[in-house]
């Protein structure tokens, strides 16, 4: 599994985050699977996919800080923010 992120365009992140999330999650299977960690490993997945939406959005919070000309700040991250704030509240 490999995925060439130099390539990965501006708009279509939101087409891009299923693929980048079953990369994460399959190596992160097989990391816990050769050390043989116990954990509830299906449950540990969708916790932390369910929580992807607030990570990438206090990503958006640091970038904007950062570098608010950043080109990952986009319409998706703007998207997602409004949604994972509106969910918050």
């Amino acid at each position: 599994m490999h995925l060439d992120f130099q390539y990965v365009e501006k708009e279509p992140c939101e087409s891009c985050i299923p693929e980048l999330l079953n990369t994460y999650f399959a190596y992160l299977r097989e990391a816990i699977a050769e050390r043989q960690i116990d954990v509830d490993y299906q449950a540990l997945e969708a916790e932390w996919r369910s929580l992807f939406p607030i990570a990438w959005v206090d990503f958006y919070r640091f970038l904007d800080g950062w570098m608010p000309d950043h080109w990952k700040i986009n319409r998706y991250t703007r998207h997602l923010s409004r949604r994972v704030l509106k969910d918050l509240s």
